[in-house]
């Protein structure tokens, strides 16, 4: 009992080392980049967010209208940085990680946003309305002419989310316009109008007049180079188009053996000389942690990386207890009911389209070892 305290307190120090060596080491990743006001007048300072999760890394960012710049350190949870620009149009905006001195490179591939710069600023309030003539004055008994109106030119933009197999986006206009959006496989001719005929690969638009819209576009190939356009119109016949591109990411995924937690080492006079078979996709990987009790946990340092995996993931967690003479680990087989008692755990998984990390706790089916398991399953998009 005195062995079992001690080495009790000696795992949870263990755990806390563990923890705290876990938390510091979790790589920065880029998650957003935003851009305000949008749309913006020319020769206005523009504020440019940058959002992360993680620890500190380094960044590089190009504003759309020259080289990029960087790289800078970014260690907070969001990072601002103003840019003006000169002349009216649509610029992407675009972050990737990159190094600085011993800083490690942000991860999370390039995050592109997009911010529209127009010639003046919009009618006060922002609602794109015609503005009202003024009162005529009669300070000095002479009348002026009443103000023409001024209408703003109409403009819009979009923030585009890609997934493996689809596409968010963000819709926005100045005023309420028909919103169109169309996807296509190939990029689409210049100086097109937005009632031009031009068949696209898919293809959606906004029920009513709106100012925001969001929606997805599904059932796009992976890992593929997209175009995009939006086209509004408003009720006073203006149009306006937003452009760009996007790819689609291609998944990966990487599965993580955290840690086991011994319930019964199936030996009564003591520990278990135990052993374990990981397996993720159909790749292997064996673990020897030796002699464990019941109630020990250790971590296993194992894990498999799979590129391009299907949909459906299965997972598979086999442990024994060698228990006869003569026992060899190479190659393992289990079960051998004639030297081993053993555990299983066997899962399938639906992966997501989308960049993830989950955290899983399973049980093992007990025949004379039982056992916990802790598995962390990430996805990423390339």
């Amino acid at each position: 009992m005195y062995l079992r305290a001690l080495r009790s307190l000696a795992f949870g120090f263990l755990l806390a080392v563990a923890g705290s060596t876990a938390a510091w080491a979790v790589p920065g990743k880029l998650t957003g980049v935003t851009a305000s006001p949008n749309p913006a007048p020319k020769n206005t300072a523009v504020s440019v967010t940058l959002t992360k999760t993680g620890a500190g890394c380094g960044f590089k960012i190009h504003f759309g209208d020259g080289p990029g710049v960087g790289p800078f350190v970014f260690t907070g949870a969001s990072k601002v940085m103003t840019h003006t620009y000169s002349q009216p149009g649509t610029y992407t905006i675009q972050a990737w990680g990159k190094a600085k001195g011993s800083k490690q490179a942000c991860k999370g591939g390039t995050k592109v946003g997009q911010v529209t710069v127009i010639n003046a600023s919009p009618n006060p309030g922002g609602n794109g309305q015609i503005q009202k003539a003024p009162a005529k004055g009669v300070g000095n008994l002479k009348f002026k002419a009443p103000m023409k109106a001024q209408l703003t030119n109409l403009t819009t933009h979009a923030i585009v989310t890609p997934a493996k197999n689809h596409a968010k986006f963000n819709v926005t206009a100045n005023r309420e316009s028909t919103l169109k959006l169309r996807v296509f496989a190939l990029i689409p001719p210049p100086n097109r109008r937005c009632d031009e005929t031009l068949p696209p690969l898919k293809a959606t638009f906004a029920l009513g007049k709106k100012k925001q819209w969001s929606t997805k576009i599904l059932g796009l190939a992976p890992s593929r180079k997209h175009y995009w356009e939006v086209c509004a119109k408003d009720s006073f016949g203006q149009t306006a188009m937003a452009s760009g591109t996007f790819k689609t990411g291609d998944r990966r995924v990487e599965v993580s053996f955290d840690m086991i937690k011994i319930t019964d080492d199936s030996d009564d006079l003591g520990d278990g000389e135990l052993f374990f078979i990981f397996e993720a996709g159909g790749k292997k990987k064996n673990h020897d942690p030796g002699e464990q009790g019941t109630g020990d946990l250790f971590f296993t340092g194992k894990s498999i990386t799979l590129d391009h995996p299907s949909s459906q993931l299965s997972i598979r967690i086999r442990g024994g207890d060698n228990d006869g003479d003569g026992f060899t680990s190479s190659p393992i087989k289990i079960p051998d009911v004639n030297h081993t008692d053993w555990g299983e755990i066997k899962k399938t998984l639906s992966l997501s389209n989308e960049a993830s990390t989950t955290m899983y706790k399973w049980t093992a089916s007990d025949h004379g070892l039982g056992f916990n398991a802790q598995v962390t399953v990430t996805v990423t998009l390339n």
